[in-house]
C-alpha cells in the first residue's frame, strides 16, 4: 500500500477518535490488537487462514477504519454519558451500515481492490459473533420489522 494511501486512512481513523471523546483512542488500540493477532498468525499460520504480508497490511490499515461510520452518528448519541435509549443504540448500531458508504462512496478510485474488500468486510462486520448474532442481524431484523409495517 503506498504511504499516501496509509496516511489517509490513519487521517481518517483519527477523524474518528477525535470526535468520539469517550471511546478516544479506540481506534488505534484495536489497530495494535489486530496488529498483534495478524504478526502472530503470520508466525504460525492455521490452515484456512494463510496471510500474505500484502494482506496482513490491509488487515491492519482496514482496523484503522472499523468504526470511520460513527463520524454519521449525531453528537447526541455519540458522546452520551449515559446510557442509550433503545431508538439511540438502534442509530448506533448503523454506524456500520454509515462506514460502509462512506467507504465506497469516498474511496471509489483508490487502486487496492484487495484492500477495499478487508475494509469493506472489516467496517460491515466487525461487531458480529461468530454464533452470527450481532449487529447485522439485528439490522436485517429491523429491516425485516419495517417492510412487515408496509
Amino acid at each position: 500500500m503506498k504511504k499516501r494511501d496509509a496516511a489517509i486512512t490513519t487521517l481518517l481513523a483519527r477523524t474518528t477518535d477525535f470526535r468520539d471523546k469517550i471511546t478516544g483512542g479506540h481506534v488505534i488500540r484495536t489497530t495494535g490488537y489486530v496488529k498483534i493477532m495478524v504478526e502472530e498468525l503470520m508466525k504460525n499460520p492455521i490452515e484456512g487462514y494463510m496471510v500474505d504480508e500484502s494482506t496482513a497490511e490491509s488487515i491492519i490499515t482496514s482496523a484503522k477504519l472499523h468504526d470511520i461510520g460513527k463520524i454519521a452518528i449525531p453528537d447526541s448519541i455519540l458522546t452520551k454519558k449515559s446510557r442509550l435509549s433503545d431508538e439511540e443504540f438502534d442509530m448506533m448500531k448503523k454506524h456500520t451500515i454509515f462506514g460502509l458508504e462512506i467507504l465506497e462512496n469516498g474511496l471509489i478510485d483508490f487502486e487496492d481492490r484487495n484492500f477495499l474488500k478487508i475494509a469493506k468486510e472489516m467496517i460491515l462486520e466487525h461487531h458480529e459473533k461468530w454464533n452470527g448474532k450481532g449487529i447485522l442481524l439485528v439490522l436485517r431484523q429491523m429491516k425485516y420489522l419495517f417492510q412487515q409495517e408496509l
